[in-house]
């Protein structure tokens, strides 16, 4: 399928609203970068009397899941700290369909919940504006019964269970009614963007805020409409004039707009390419480097070779291309790093927050006369989240004794393994990154292919347990204590 040469697919500066009864576009000012390096999110069971859990995550820059959660039987108290110069959407996914509060560097928020409902309550104390930006998506969320496109739903006789989880169901399985579910989506866009606009008359926000949730309202609309369009693409179901319509709606010119907080603008332009693609017009690389510029095609291109290193399908022209054409230093030394963890060798390597490297045998060697207690975990495993905060307690009864408690991460990223190591607190010492993680060497010798995993050594550095004894079972702390008077 070809499409008229007339369309160009450009960067987002300005965008453009649908084509539908209005005849104006909504234009949004990009959101400039902020001089500052941090979020801090804290939080007390006392405050939270309606949860016994928090399950929070947000996308970093690398497009790695970066998840925060809570137990609060055991932790009363957290602090997360983000760091990070632009604004962060943080999602409660605790809750059924997910809710999003928009972070902004240099926030201290503090965490509640409300007897109400289940949904969370993020405040910055004494600041009205920002409470009232960040309880937005909560009161859209609650509201959403009232919209048409609810009641479209409802008068197919669809259960609706009031959240997004519906809306999924919806997209990804009535693709052959293209009419009405495109109109659906039409209808919602505008429920959300009428939304908006009565929250501002009636709660103070900043014009920036109002951007950012225009932004996000008009990026998740236009994603969910190129998925739509893909799948039936795919189907040769799908008139020309209706995708280069849609492709149309992604904007303007831009060079220095930074969108990319947003994952779902990022999720609408890898929609628009998976289109471009299936028509086979041209490489990937040689659409990203034609249709965009500035820091939306430098996040493409590492996208392209993060996917590749990942699934083990990079080339050394891949690379060398990537290196010439990416701008963004950041993103070069992250898949430098990523590269350095698929590296092959006979013996794993374990790497360190330093870029130190020593082998299995080296960790075995160097702690020659203890027990060692191996935690495998991941920076998106939520499991090993919550083993996390008996596993470090475990960790700080029994520092006294002959006992080393090593932490290994099967992150297939260093930043996501860094930035979540230091979150929970892990610390450096017997901290490593596992190179090639689940294919490596060391989790084929122990059959890991799930996590979280709890390996112990004893003092003559023979493998005792490999699969029992979890942090927050007393048995493993009595277990441990008895090989501490073994010899053998």
């Amino acid at each position: 399928m070809k499409l008229s040469s007339n369309y160009i697919f450009f960067l987002l500066l300005v965008f453009i609203a649908c084509k539908d009864n209005t005849k104006k576009a909504t234009k949004v000012t990009p959101v400039k970068l902020i001089v500052s390096d941090t979020i801090t999110i804290n939080g007390d069971s006392k405050n939270v009397s309606t949860r016994k859990t928090t399950y929070l995550c947000y996308w970093d820059k690398y497009d790695n899941n970066i998840l925060y959660s809570n137990d609060f039987k055991d932790t009363k108290q957290f602090t997360y700290k983000i760091p990070t110069k632009i604004p962060v959407v943080l999602r409660d996914i605790d809750v059924l369909g997910g809710v999003n509060y928009v972070l902004l560097p240099g926030d201290h928020i503090s965490v509640s919940s409300n007897p109400q409902h289940e949904l969370l309550k993020l405040e910055v104390p004494k600041d009205s504006i920002r409470n009232n930006e960040l309880d937005f998506f909560c009161a859209l969320s609650k509201d959403r019964n009232k919209f048409v496109s609810y009641q479209m739903v409802a008068a197919m006789k669809f259960k609706w269970p009031q959240n997004e989880v519906f809306e999924e169901y919806f997209i990804n399985y009535r693709y052959d009614n293209y009419d009405f579910v495109a109109k659906y989506g039409e209808a919602k866009y505008k429920d959300e963007l009428l939304f908006l606009s009565n929250y501002t008359k009636s709660k103070k926000i900043s014009k920036q805020m109002q951007g950012i949730f225009t932004d996000m309202i008009f990026f998740k609309y236009t994603a969910n409409r190129l998925k739509l369009d893909l799948t039936l693409l795919t189907k040769n179901k799908l008139a020309d004039s209706l995708l280069e319509r849609d492709i149309k709606l992604l904007g303007t010119t831009a060079t220095k707009a930074n969108y990319l907080y947003l994952e779902v603008f990022k999720h609408a332009l890898l929609y628009y390419l998976q289109i471009r693609q299936e028509q086979k017009q041209h490489p990937i690389n040689t659409l990203i480097k034609q249709d965009f510029t500035g820091v939306t095609r430098d996040y493409l291109l590492f996208d392209v070779v993060k996917k590749a290193i990942a699934g083990r399908t990079y080339t050394t022209a891949m690379l060398d291309s990537f290196n010439k054409d990416c701008t963004d230093q950041d993103f070069k030394t992250e898949i430098s790093k990523n590269l350095e963890l698929i590296s092959p060798a006979k013996k794993t390597i374990l790497i360190t927050s330093t870029g130190t490297k020593i082998t299995y045998d080296d960790l075995i060697s160097q702690n020659k006369g203890k027990v060692i207690y191996i935690d495998f975990w991941a920076s998106w495993c939520m499991p090993c989240i919550q083993q996390m905060p008996y596993s470090l307690k475990l960790h700080h009864d029994l520092e006294k004794y002959p006992i080393s408690f090593v932490y290994c991460s099967m992150d297939e990223s260093m930043s996501s393994w860094e930035t979540k190591a230091d979150g929970l607190g892990i610390g450096t010492e017997n901290s490593f990154l596992v190179s090639n993680n689940f294919k490596s060497t060391l989790a084929k010798g122990f059959n890991i292919t799930t996590i979280p995993r709890y390996i112990i050594i004893n003092k003559a550095g023979k493998v005792v347990s490999v699969g029992g004894y979890l942090p927050n079972q007393s048995s493993t702390k009595a277990y441990l204590l008895k090989l501490i008077e073994t010899d053998k």
